[in-house]
C-alpha cells in the first residue's frame, strides 16, 4: 500500500498496515463521555435547539457563544438528564458555538441560526 501526501502537507494511507508501519496510531474516546454523541436539533433552528446527551451519568455545563467569543448563556446539565433545550429566539440569526464541559472533556458544536 503506498501514501500520499496532500497539498497541505497532510498523509493519506490506504490501509491499516500502512498506518502500522509509520507509527501513525489512532486514539479512541472513552464510553461515557460527554462528546460520545452530542447532537444539537434541528440546526439550523430558530427559536429552540435542543442539545442531546447521551446517557453518560455525568453533569456538564453548556456556554452559547456567538462567532466573535460573546458569551450569551451558561447553563447547567443535570447527570439525570440527557437533553436539555436552549430557547434562541431573542438571538440574530448567525453562527453559534455551543460548548459543553463534562467532568474529564469537552465538545465544541456549531449552532445556525435562521428566522
Amino acid at each position: 500500500a503506498r501514501s500520499m501526501i496532500s497539498v497541505y502537507g497532510n498523509y493519506t494511507y490506504n490501509d491499516a498496515a500502512t498506518c502500522a508501519a509509520a507509527g501513525v496510531s489512532f486514539k479512541t474516546q472513552p464510553k461515557n463521555t460527554v462528546s460520545e454523541k452530542v447532537t444539537l436539533s434541528p440546526n439550523p433552528c430558530s427559536a429552540f435547539v435542543k442539545i442531546n446527551l447521551p446517557e453518560t451519568n455525568q453533569e456538564a455545563v453548556y456556554r452559547l457563544f456567538d462567532i466573535l467569543g460573546k458569551e450569551y448563556t451558561v447553563n447547567f446539565i443535570a447527570s439525570t438528564v440527557n437533553s436539555k433545550i436552549i430557547d434562541t429566539h431573542n438571538l440574530e440569526n448567525g453562527t453559534y458555538l455551543i460548548k459543553i464541559q463534562g467532568d474529564k472533556n469537552e465538545e465544541t458544536l456549531k449552532l445556525v441560526i435562521l428566522k
